[in-house]
């Protein structure tokens, strides 16, 4: 064969081997660029989706709050002249706690932190002396709260909600308390414990101290905390 000819047969392989090496290369970079320009639109779209969900279910629970509270000021001031009475606190007291599952349990205290009446009576709290982080909190203060996330005195993880009692003459008779029992069902556990996720995704809320709690074995939430899909 003549050298020449053989020469140009080799460079012809050799270009035709460059020019499918530089297509491939060319093709496999195109995929690739496709592939991640997808795959963050994907996770932009999963964050968005993430976001407004999360925001839905915090306003949601704020809207639950604020109703919680206002329940309990609502009564608070109608027990205003009725501390003395027995009869009515009980009956005040197991309206709220069976009215609606806002509440997992209801006390009602003078100003030295005895408790008058509590619902369930199955806690057998009247006529004790209430010391937990919450009335704790309630009897300092003198208004109206909701307490950070604490273990009780039997082991519940729980929020403690309150309203002030106060006389006509302005006088502090104690106040009326509300007790979310955070790994217990209440109307808090359904709006936060079912969601519409089935991807392997999970629900978690995070307190101001950055605690979380996931609903996978409970669902939590105290004021100002942000609720994230994951």
């Amino acid at each position: 064969m003549n050298p020449l000819k053989n020469t140009i047969l080799k460079l012809n392989r050799l270009i035709l081997a460059l020019a499918l090496t530089a297509t491939i290369l060319t093709l496999f970079n195109s995929f690739y660029s496709n592939y991640q320009v997808q795959k963050e639109q994907l996770i932009l779209q999963s964050l968005e989706s993430n976001m407004a969900y999360a925001s839905k279910l915090s306003d949601t629970t704020e809207m639950f709050l604020r109703s919680s509270q206002q329940q309990l000021a609502f009564t608070a001031n109608a027990l205003s002249e009725q501390m003395s009475n027995s009869v009515r606190l009980n009956q005040e007291a197991n309206r709220l706690k069976y009215q609606t599952d806002s509440f997992n349990s209801v006390v009602i205290s003078n100003e030295l932190g005895i408790t008058k009446a509590a619902s369930p009576e199955a806690l057998n709290l009247v006529g004790v002396k209430l010391n937990s982080v919450g009335t704790t909190e309630a009897l300092y203060e003198k208004k109206a709260l909701i307490s950070a996330p604490y273990i009780s005195s039997i082991n519940n993880l729980v929020v403690f909600m309150s309203e002030p009692i106060v006389g006509r003459d302005g006088d502090y008779l104690g106040f009326l308390g509300g007790t979310i029992y955070l790994k217990n069902l209440n109307i808090l556990s359904e709006i936060l414990g079912d969601h519409y996720y089935e991807n392997g995704s999970y629900i978690y809320v995070v307190d101001k101290r950055r605690r979380f709690y996931t609903t996978l074995t409970l669902a939590v939430s105290v004021p100002r905390l942000l609720t994230t899909t994951a």
